[in-house]
């Protein structure tokens, strides 16, 4: 018995430990200490997301494709693999632009591209779903199909990138709002035309723009050539809306040196004149001129004293300092210490007084164009009284009529305030006059042959201008070098042009250009021009105003094309018609400018009001503004000191210079058109001009 008692105890005492050991044992197994064994796993405690639970297309022109998108973010240790599938009733129209099978690396993201393109007018919806290991995730996607006419605002219209080295790269900004009160838009801006590739979007919408939002889009210009760039960003399928973009891809080494050439035109014996050359670093190092040559009659009055930083822009400061009656020319060469070299035209004639001289005064700031001479900034300016008498002698009408004129500049703009002495007030050319009767009946209305004032600018732009007689330089003949009265009915524009040389000409007419804020700014050229003989608009631009009436000779003639339509921009539409409101002529309606059945007497305008529509027009470079009043006109001019005009058509004013130009007032004058003057009969009109025929202009 003693003996069995021991081997049960034995035995209970083992089982004892064999417990106590696998009690102990498992424990370790559910929560295991650290342990030197390198074989032994460790944990991955990273997680799998997705940044988005919905993508809300919004509205969606029809047939427009807008791409959205999620990201999935795997913050593991090791890298998972997620498919991709969208469904749902309208899933054939939601596109996975990626792979269905993602592999999404460790500790990384995967982005995923979803494009919705709607075919009809009805909302659309669907699901992504997205397996990812044990993870599951839905993405659910919402859209419009519209047809509705996108409403926003787009600023700026236009992108002048202006010049740009071949191979480098700008950028340009344009904000778009949307103006609708209750709807997101999806936008899908495209670039069209020649030039396409030279513009890139660096940046555009990638969501759709809620009511009110604001968003932008970002364009790089990169020119491949030596040439100007032109194309266009369209933001909606209808063209409503749409930026211009220019740019210029040029070969500049160093420095953009402008403007190519200078011209001191006539310049007193004994006088001085003083012109600045722009000298700009284009690079991304500093540059410096090591080396200046200037031809004779001509010095250097100022020059960069050091190298001029990247970006920076410095000038040189040229005189021209006649001592002889004659024309000077020469080239000035400017070197860098990049041994690149710089060619640059000179140009001047030593003259005399010309005995008329108006001093152009500095303000500070610009007058107001308003036709109101009460500005502050005319207080203080000299004013130049004007005698004018008939410049052609084959012209009836030879009273002798009066003006004064003022001149200031704010370092930016010139500006003259013009006013002349005229009983008769003239802005309503060619009116077509109904005679009673049937109005569908062309005999019944007639055309008129009246014309509307005007008043001109004529500066030389080149040194040689002169007329058919060697004798007749432009310091001496003035606005009479330029006219050619035979040519008038046939040439294109009119026969002002001179036989040499080239000339800029503002010209303010008080019926086309007047009620449309600017004067005309034409170019002519003599037979060494780029347009032989002729005088033209200023390129890019085109004519302010458009016939209302018939060529002879293709049926009713004499009756109106169209007539003032809509609020006709707010002008009476009796002496004007707005061309962008205007509507056809109907017989059977109203006269709009009464309200009332066309009666005996009514009239219609001979002519409509075009507005330059480029934004890049180069013939709406002068500002202007006519009123009126007191038996007389009263005309605000305002233009850029320098233009810069890309086809050499306007002169170049600076301060501290003198410059020659030729004022020239029309009276009733015919509308300039070849159109017009082959269409009906009557006399060319005469002008009035001063004399001396010239006056010199000093910019301070």
């Amino acid at each position: 018995m003693v003996a069995e008692n021991k081997i049960t105890n034995y035995f209970l005492r083992l089982i004892a430990v064999i417990f106590f050991v696998l009690v102990i044992g498992c424990g370790k197994d559910e929560n295991p200490a650290k342990t030197d064994d390198p074989k032994q796993d460790t944990p991955d405690n990273g997680v799998v997301s997705v940044d988005k639970t919905t993508l809300g297309y919004g509205k969606v022109l029809l047939n427009q494709t807008v791409p959205m998108s999620f990201t999935i973010n795997n913050t593991k240790k090791t890298a998972v693999a997620a498919t991709i599938a969208i469904t749902g009733t309208d899933a054939a129209s939601f596109k996975l632009k990626s792979d269905q099978q993602v592999s999404v690396g460790a500790q990384s993201t995967a982005t995923v591209i979803i494009e919705f393109t709607p075919t009809s007018e009805k909302k659309f919806t669907a699901s992504v779903a997205i397996t990812a290991g044990s993870n599951q995730f839905t993405v659910s996607l919402s859209g419009e199909g519209t047809t509705k006419m996108i409403n926003l605002q787009i600023s700026p219209v236009s992108l002048d990138f202006t010049k740009v080295n071949v191979g480098q790269s700008k950028s340009l900004k344009v904000v778009i709002q949307n103006l609708d009160s209750q709807d997101n838009f999806s936008l899908t801006p495209t670039i069209v035309g020649p030039d396409a590739s030279a513009f890139t979007f660096q940046y555009k919408p990638s969501k759709p723009l809620a009511p009110g939002g604001i968003d932008s889009v970002v364009i790089k210009f990169t020119p491949g050539a030596v040439k100007v760039y032109y194309d266009t960003v369209i933001f909606d399928p209808n063209k409503k809306y749409v930026v211009a973009m220019k740019g210029e891809g040029i070969l500049l080494v160093d420095l953009e040196v402008t403007p190519p050439s200078l011209d001191f035109s006539s310049v007193a014996v004994g006088g001085a004149k003083s012109l600045d050359l722009s000298v700009k670093n284009i690079t991304t190092s500093s540059v410096s001129l090591s080396n200046i040559q200037i031809p004779t009659g001509f010095i250097i009055v100022s020059q960069p004293s050091g190298s001029i930083s990247p970006g920076a822009t410095d000038k040189i400061t040229v005189k021209f300092s006649p001592t002889e009656a004659k024309q000077y020319s020469g080239t000035l060469t400017i070197t860098t210490n990049n041994n690149v070299i710089y060619n640059v035209n000179l140009t001047g004639t030593g003259g005399g007084s010309t005995g008329l001289n108006l001093n152009c005064a500095n303000v500070v700031i610009g007058p107001v164009l308003d036709g109101d001479e009460s500005d502050a900034a005319w207080s203080s300016a000299q004013e130049l009284s004007l005698s004018l008498n008939q410049v052609e002698s084959t012209w009836p009408d030879t009273k002798t009529m009066a003006a004064t004129i003022k001149s200031v500049n704010d370092g930016t703009y010139i500006y003259f305030l013009v006013k002349v002495t005229d009983a008769s007030r003239d802005d309503s050319p060619n009116n077509i006059v109904f005679n009673g009767g049937d109005a569908s009946q062309d005999q019944n209305w007639s055309i008129q042959t009246n014309g509307q004032d005007g008043i001109s600018f004529m500066f030389p732009i080149t040194a040689n201008v002169r007329g058919d007689k060697a004798t007749d330089t432009y310091d001496k003949a003035g606005c009479w070098a330029a006219c050619h009265i035979t040519q008038s009915s046939s040439n294109f524009e009119g026969g002002s042009y001179p036989t040499k040389g080239a000339i800029d000409l503002w010209y303010w007419k008080a019926g086309t250009t007047n009620p449309q804020g600017y004067a005309d700014d034409y170019v002519a050229y003599g037979d060494d021009g780029k347009y032989p003989l002729e005088r033209r608009g200023d390129q890019p631009g085109k004519p302010w105003g458009d016939p209302n009436f018939r060529m002879k000779g293709t049926g009713n003639d004499n009756m109106p094309v169209s007539v003032a339509g809509g609020n006709n921009n707010g002008l009476d539409k009796s002496k004007f018609i707005w061309d962008q409101t205007s509507d056809s002529f109907d017989p059977a309606a109203n006269n709009p400018a009464t309200g009332k059945a066309w009666a005996k007497g009514d009239i219609v305008p001979g002519w409509k009001l075009v507005v330059q529509d480029n934004s890049f027009t180069e013939r709406a470079d002068i500002e202007s503004k006519g009123i009126y009043k007191n038996g007389g006109w009263v005309v605000e001019f305002k233009r850029k000191l320098n233009t810069n005009n890309t086809n050499g058509g306007d002169v170049v004013l600076a301060r501290s210079s003198d410059f020659l130009f030729s004022f020239g007032y029309f009276d009733n004058s015919r509308v300039y058109a070849q159109f017009e003057y082959n269409t009906l009969t009557g006399p060319r009109p005469g002008h009035w001009g001063t004399t001396p025929p010239v006056i010199t202009l000093s910019v301070k």
